[in-house]
Parts: structure tokens; sequence; C-alpha cells
């Protein structure tokens, strides 16, 4: 944590790797036996990994750094940083084709590995879920960042109903993340006059969206009239009524919840 944090983490992260340190393991004493703990044995591939020029300057290991070196000193952000490509150049991800490096799926993979290690080495769940979650989408994100026709509230949507998020200021949280993710990535391609103003927008567009749908019902802006009208069946409604609004059918205004469940039970009375 402490050197993730420091102003020089790309040389620290550098010395780490290549003093063969990170191949190493750490012991830890687990209901009274000695455990064996790798380190970070899953950044030693990332060394040398070519990658194709048309979008990188430099190989795996040293793009990784340069991406963690421009994200600001946050444990989630530097993490998503050093794992978002840690799946590249995987016997199952990397191929050449038509003369072209491609490392399809490795977002994917990445996410696996990602929460997997974090585990490991003593993380909490909703951290390494989080820092999974961010490698698993920055390809998606830069996706919709160069596609204006992409449907970014369906993405929404499917986030959503992920089960990955408890409420709308988590997912909030976590959309502006990715973004500064996905910037420093950007940056750490090396390519010159890289911007990111489109990325960080899109960011704060899917952060601003994520506060209209709702994630969990206790995001529903509903009163006692609702309660009221539910009778017994509270849970169904309301589980309804989250629907609809995600939808984009129902606004999230108590006097809208309130019509469209008088409305829903009017109909299901005929």
């Amino acid at each position: 944590d402490r050197l993730l944090l420091e102003p020089a983490v790309a040389k620290g992260l550098d010395v780490l790797v290549q003093s063969r340190l990170a191949e190493c393991s750490c012991r830890v004493v687990e209901n009274g036996a000695i455990k064996e703990v790798p380190i970070l044995p899953e950044l030693y591939h990332l060394v040398g990994l070519p990658q194709e020029k048309a979008f990188h300057e430099f190989d795996g290991w040293y793009h990784t750094l340069a991406v963690v070196s421009e994200t600001e000193p946050d444990l989630t952000l530097r993490w998503g940083a050093l794992l978002h490509d840690v799946a590249k150049g995987m016997p199952t991800i990397r191929q050449v084709i038509n003369g072209r490096y491609t490392d399809r799926g490795h977002d994917n993979l990445g996410a696996e590995m990602a929460y997997d290690l974090l585990i490991r080495l003593g993380y909490n769940k909703k951290f390494a879920s989080r820092v999974s979650w961010i490698v698993k989408n920055h390809m998606r994100f830069h996706f919709f960042v160069q596609n204006e026709e992409a449907d970014e509230k369906k993405w929404m949507r499917k986030e959503i109903r992920s089960g990955e998020f408890r409420d709308s200021q988590s997912m909030r949280e976590a959309w502006l993340q990715l973004a500064k993710v996905c910037a420093a990535d950007v940056l750490g391609c090396g390519k010159p006059y890289s911007v990111t103003d489109g990325t960080l927008a899109f960011g704060e567009c899917m952060a601003d969206l994520s506060l209209e749908m709702p994630v969990h019902t206790k995001d529903l802006n509903y009163d006692k009239r609702v309660l009221e009208a539910c009778g017994d069946n509270v849970a169904k409604g309301l589980q309804y009524l989250m629907q609809q609004v995600q939808n984009g059918v129902v606004n999230n205004t108590p006097d809208d919840l309130y019509e469209a469940l008088i409305h829903k039970l009017q109909r299901s009375s005929k």
C-alpha cells in the first residue's frame, strides 16, 4: 500500500519486479499453520511484452508503469491501473492476426486474475470486486468514448442489474474511478497529443446517469402513498417500479411512481 501511494510509484514497482522480489512469497500464519503467499508473480509476463505500435509506444510492463504514474495516489485507482492489462500476453489471450498483436478478452480474464490476487494478498472482497470491475470494463469504456452511437443507457441497465452495486452512490463512484483509470490508460500509451477530455466527460455522464437509475429499491423517491397502495405486496410493488424507472418508462418522482403503481394495480384487477 505504501509503495502504491508513493510519488515515485513507477520506479518502486519497477524495482519490485526487476529485482525478482515480486516473484517471491511472504509467509503468513493462518489457523496456526504457516502459509506461503506469492507476492505478484502475475506481473512478470508483461516485461518486454510487445504491443501493437499503432496504439502503444511501450511494451506491456512500461505501459503499465506509465498508466499507474498517471493516476492519483488512491489505492483503488493505482491497483486498477496496475492490473488493467494484467492478462495481456497470456497464452489464451495473445494472438497475431494479419501480422498485428491482439489481446481480445484480456479485460475479462484480467478481472478474474485481479480479484484472485487481491484476495490472496488479504484485501477484502468489496475492494477486490471494485478493482476487478474496473479491469473488466476498461476496454468497453474506451469503446463507448469512441463511438457516439453506442447505447450508454443499455450498458447502465446491464451494470445495475449485475448485482455488483448496492446503491446509486457506490455506482457513481465506480464510474468516476473507471474514467480516471481509462484517462491514465490513454496517456500511458505514450502517443503525442493524447487528450482525455472525452474520456473524463463520458465518466461524468455515466456518473450522473447512475443517479437517475435506481440500483436498489431504496434509491426510489416514493412516499407513503406507494406503501399504502402496495398493501401486503410492498417488495413486489417496489421491484416493479424500480424496473420501470430503470427502463426509462417512469420518472423517479413521488407523483410519477404513485401514478405508475396505481395504473399497474388497475390493470391487474381487470
